[in-house]
C-alpha cells in the first residue's frame, strides 16, 4: 500500500495513476556476490558460521603453440621441463563481496597449473567464472577447476559475446541508467572493460572530455589519474589479461546489480602467486623484462605484502644484517614461497578430509580477538618471513608483550580489540547505505552506476527492522573505532624497547603509525547523533549541526 501510494503521488498531473505497485529486481544474490547488506541476517558472519569465499574470474591464454585439439594443452612437454616451462598465461580478478575488495593478477603458469593451484588454495573461492567458447578456457583448466575448487563452489561459464539483460524498471529513465549502452557485449574484452569503467563513473574522473579508444590502455592512458593505484598501473602497463578478467567480473556484478556498491569502495589490490622457476615461453607477453605485466604485478604484490607484514614500518639496522656472500644471494628473498600443494598437504588453512578450517594449522593458532586480525594472521601464514632480521624483530615484539608492563597493557588491549568487531565489513556496509559514492556521471553523458538503483526506490515492508539494522551497523562502527582508539592510551606509560611494537602502539603525534585525534573526531558523531532515536526512525539533527536546518527551525 505504501509503495502504491508513493507511485500515485509521483505520477504527473494529467496522467493516469497506476493501479498496481511496481516490482523491480533489486539484486541477484549468488554465493560470490552476496554482500551481506542490511537486508541480510549477518549473525552467521558474526558467529563465523559462513564459509562464503570470493568470486574469481579467470582468463586463460595458451602460449608457444601448445594448444592441442579441442582446446587441450599440448602435453608434449618433456618430463624435466613440465614444471618449468610456461604453457599458458592467466589474468584473474578476485572480488570479495563482503569487504568490497577487488584483487587483480596476471601470471604465466606451467602444464601442472602450479600457480593457479596456489591461488585457489589461498582464496578458497565460492564462485569461479571462466570464458566459454573455442577461444576460451582449455579442457585442462576446466578439469583442474573441478578438482581443485571446494566441493560446494559454483563454476560458471561467461560467453565471449553476450547481451545485457533488460531492466525491470517501469520508468524509462531508470531503465536507461541500469542498462548498457551497447546491446551486444564482449565481457572478456579488455578495451571494452576499461571503457565501461569510464562510462559508469565508479572512480573519480580527471577530465570531462570523452576518452578515445586508442588511449584507453597502455602508456599515456587518459582519465585514470585519480583511479586506484593498482588499477591505474594495470591500464598504463598494458596488463590486458587482468583487465579482460576484470571485464567479465564487471559484467557479472552488473547483472547482479551490486557493481556500484562494490567497485565504488575503490579498494584494488594486486596478487602474484609464488613462481618456482617457471620460465616464460616464446611468444608470451609475460617476458623476463622488468616492465612486463607479470613483473609489475610481482613488484606491486610484494610492496603490498611488506606493508601488511609490517616489515617496512621501521628502518633496518644494517649492523645486524649478514652481508656475507651467502646472504647476498638471498637478499631479494624476503619470505618463504608456499605453493598450492604445500598449503593443502600441510593443512595450513583447511583440512584435507572435509575442506573445513577445523583441525588446520590456522585453527590451532588463531587466538585473535577480531575478524580483521584473523584475516591478517592468515595472510602472514601464507607468506612466512624468511629473513632472520625480520623474524627477530617480530619475535622481540612478541616477547615484550608476553611480560612486564606491556603484558598488562596487552591484556586490556585484547578486551578492546574484541569490542571492535569486523571494521572492514562494517565500513563496506556503511558505504553501501550511502549510495556507493553517488552521484557521478561517466563519459558521453552516461549516468553513474549508482544513480537510479532499484534499491534506492524500494519501499520495504519491514522498514522499522531494516532501519534498526542500519543504525545498529553505524553504532557498531562508531563504538568499534572508539574501542580501537583507546589502545594507544593503554601503552602511554609503558616503556617499550621494541622499535616495531613502539611504532604500532604510538600515535602519529608520538612517532608511531596509529592515527591520532580519533576520539575527537568520533565525539562529533556521538554528540550530534542520537542512536536510540535514530533506531526508531527519528533523525533530528542536533543544534549547530546544520545551519540551514537551524534557520528553518527558527523561522517556524
Amino acid at each position: 500500500a505504501d509503495a502504491l501510494a508513493k507511485r500515485k503521488k509521483a505520477t504527473p498531473r494529467g496522467q493516469k495513476k497506476p493501479e498496481v505497485m511496481c516490482r523491480e529486481v533489486c539484486s541477484v544474490v549468488t554465493r560470490g556476490t552476496r554482500t551481506f547488506c542490511y537486508l541480510d541476517d549477518v549473525s552467521v558472519l558474526e558467529r563465523g558460521e559462513t564459509t562464503t569465499g570470493p568470486l574469481i574470474a579467470i582468463k586463460e591464454v595458451l602460449v608457444d603453440g601448445r594448444a592441442g585439439p579441442d582446446g587441450e594443452d599440448g602435453m608434449d612437454v618433456d618430463g624435466e621441463d613440465a614444471g618449468t616451462k610456461a604453457v599458458c598465461e592467466y589474468g584473474v580478478t578476485i572480488v570479495d563481496a563482503i569487504t568490497g575488495v577487488v584483487t587483480l593478477g596476471q601470471f604465466a603458469d606451467d602444464v601442472l597449473r602450479s600457480r593457479m593451484q596456489t591461488l585457489l588454495a589461498s582464496y578458497n573461492p565460492s564462485e569461479v567464472l571462466y570464458e566459454a567458447g573455442q577461444s576460451g578456457a582449455s579442457k585442462t583448466l576446466l578439469g583442474f577447476l573441478k578438482s581443485a575448487c571446494p566441493p560446494n563452489a559454483t563454476i560458471e561459464p561467461i560467453q565471449p559475446k553476450s547481451r545485457f539483460p533488460k531492466s525491470t524498471a517501469v520508468n524509462a529513465e531508470a531503465r536507461r541508467m541500469l542498462e548498457r549502452v551497447n546491446a551486444d557485449i564482449r565481457p572478456w574484452d579488455a578495451i571494452e572493460a576499461v571503457q565501461e569503467l569510464h562510462n559508469r563513473g565508479y572512480y573519480p574522473r580527471t577530465s570531462k572530455k570523452g576518452i578515445a579508444a586508442d588511449v584507453l590502455i597502455g602508456e599515456g592512458a587518459e582519465g585514470v589519474g585519480r583511479w586506484p593505484k593498482i588499477l591505474r598501473m594495470c591500464i598504463e602497463g598494458g596488463a590486458t589479461l587482468a583487465l579482460s578478467s576484470l571485464g567479465a567480473a564487471l559484467f557479472y556484478l552488473q547483472r547482479s546489480l551490486v557493481d556500484a556498491e562494490l567497485l565504488s569502495m575503490g579498494i584494488v589490490k594486486a596478487y602474484d602467486p609464488p613462481n618456482h622457476g617457471i620460465e616464460p615461453a616464446a611468444g608470451s607477453s609475460d617476458t623476463a623484462h622488468t616492465d612486463s605485466p607479470s613483473s609489475q604485478f610481482q613488484e606491486m604484490y610484494n610492496e603490498e605484502a611488506r606493508t601488511v607484514e609490517g616489515v617496512d614500518l621501521v628502518e633496518q639496522d644494517n649492523s645486524k644484517i649478514d652481508t656475507s656472500a651467502a646472504y647476498a644471494a638471498e637478499a631479494k628473498i624476503d619470505h618463504m614461497a608456499l605453493d598450492g600443494n604445500t598449503i593443502s598437504n600441510l593443512e595450513i588453512l583447511n583440512n584435507i578430509t572435509s575442506g573445513s578450517p577445523q583441525g588446520s594449522l590456522f585453527s590451532k593458532i588463531d587466538a585473535t580477538q577480531s575478524p580483521h586480525g584473523s584475516r591478517l594472521l592468515k595472510a602472514w601464514l601464507l607468506r612466512p618471513l624468511f629473513i632472520k632480521y625480520d623474524i627477530d624483530r617480530r619475535a622481540d615484539a612478541v616477547e615484550e608483550l608476553a611480560g612486564g608492563n606491556a603484558a598488562v597493557a596487552m591484556e586490556e588491549a585484547r578486551g578492546l580489540l574484541k569490542k571492535t568487531g569486523d571494521l572492514e565489513r562494517l565500513l563496506s556496509r556503511i558505504h553501501s547505505m550511502g549510495g556507493g559514492g553517488q552521484p557521478r556521471c561517466g563519459d558521453n553523458g552516461t549516468p553513474s552506476a549508482s544513480n537510479g538503483h532499484p534499491g534506492d526506490r524500494a519501499v520495504l515492508y519491514e522498514t522499522d527492522k531494516h532501519t534498526k539494522r542500519k543504525v545498529g551497523d553505524f553504532s557498531k562502527l562508531l563504538n568499534g573505532l572508539r574501542s580501537a582508539a583507546g589502545i594507544p592510551e593503554l601503552f602511554e606509560n609503558v616503556d617499550i624497547h621494541s622499535p616495531l611494537l613502539e611504532k604500532l602502539v604510538r600515535t602519529t603525534d608520538d612517532g608511531g603509525c596509529f592515527p591520532s585525534g580519533m576520539n575527537q573526531k568520533l565525539d562529533w558523531f556521538f554528540d550530534n547523533f542520537d542512536l536510540k532515536k535514530a533506531a526508531r526512525g527519528e533523525f533530528e539533527p542536533a543544534r549547530g549541526m546544520d545551519e540551514g536546518y537551524d534557520e528553518a527551525c527558527d523561522a517556524i
